[in-house]
């Protein structure tokens, strides 16, 4: 039997759809419909449980919750001043664990809270302050990893707030030089024989790559380079992984998400050209719900319009 590469098994998986995507390979990306949030979310993510949405407003100390699938209402907010109160404020940005608790960076008192997602049994975290911290993953066993762009590290943190492990991210060629431009940082949780197990995707947008790691800190492979060519990359602010292990990454510079295979294979990248979008495609933020095959994009048109993209 012809084995295919992970692209184009999602590609011949989906070619009796119509796509609204135009792509400078073979996609399988299948446009769903938009809808607009409230104000401009710093944060950005899906409960792995419920598939609902969430999103942190730093402006107005606000965490909205917005049904599954995505709509122009929500349904609950909290924080300082939401409709439920709580003593979180300035909340950054956040991430969800697989057992769907809710972490969140505040940027008023430096400190990662953890709770439900409903804002409930909220305690702080970890209170060590970070120089500037910009993304948050959890992985398998409720461990957390937090990126630090001023420094150029990512920080380890126990199941109950510990530092355990901090490495340092350095930039392409340079071994001893950290890298400055860390964005985002997304655990991939794989299941093989019973056993999980989880890989860290790192975001080095200033240069162009995105790394992976172990949980350890040791480097898998590099995706990417600096340029606008075929699966290069200019400023890359956002990564994904799909159930076949494509990576996903978002590139505003170069107005795409670019794909890769999981050896680190360009796969193929996809641009909007038609339809329901505006002339430009600048994707910010994504965020995948596995369970549906659900990508969204929060895009950069006034930071507040989500595209919602089906994979499988």
């Amino acid at each position: 039997m012809l084995s295919l590469p992970p692209s184009l098994r999602r590609a011949f998986a989906a070619c009796c759809a119509l796509l609204c995507v135009g792509a400078h390979h073979a996609s399988a990306v299948i446009y769903e419909g938009a809808f607009t949030v409230t104000n401009r979310p710093t944060g950005f993510a899906v409960s792995p449980k419920t598939g609902d949405i969430f999103m942190t407003v730093n402006s107005t100390g606000y965490i909205y919750e917005y049904p599954a699938g995505g709509s122009d209402k929500y349904k609950n907010s909290w924080g300082a001043y939401g409709s439920v109160k709580t003593v979180i404020r300035g909340p950054t940005f956040l991430t969800f664990g697989p057992d769907g608790n809710l972490y969140i960076y505040s940027g008023y008192d430096g400190a990662i809270w953890k709770g439900t997602p409903a804002g409930k049994n909220l305690s702080v975290f970890y209170t060590r302050q970070f120089q500037k911290p910009t993304a948050m993953a959890v992985d398998a066993n409720n461990e957390v990893y937090v990126t630090d762009q001023k420094t150029g590290t990512v920080t380890k943190l126990s199941s109950k707030g510990d530092q355990l492990h901090q490495w340092v991210v350095p930039k392409p060629g340079e071994p001893n030089t950290p890298a400055r431009g860390l964005e985002d940082i997304y655990a991939d949780i794989r299941t093989s024989g019973g056993v999980k197990t989880t890989y860290l995707y790192v975001v080095d947008g200033a240069d162009g790559v995105v790394r992976k790691y172990t949980t350890q800190g040791a480097l898998l492979k590099t995706f990417g380079s600096k340029g606008t060519g075929r699966g290069q990359l200019m400023h890359p602010v956002s990564v994904t992984v799909d159930d076949l292990g494509l990576v996903y990454v978002a590139d505003p510079s170069n107005e795409r998400i670019q794909i890769y295979e999981p050896d680190g294979s360009p796969g193929y990248d996809f641009v909007i050209t038609q339809g329901h979008f505006p002339t430009f495609f600048v994707p910010l933020k994504l965020v995948l719900y596995k369970r549906t095959g659900t990508l969204y994009v929060l895009m950069s048109v006034n930071w507040t319009t989500v595209y919602k993209f089906r994979l499988y």
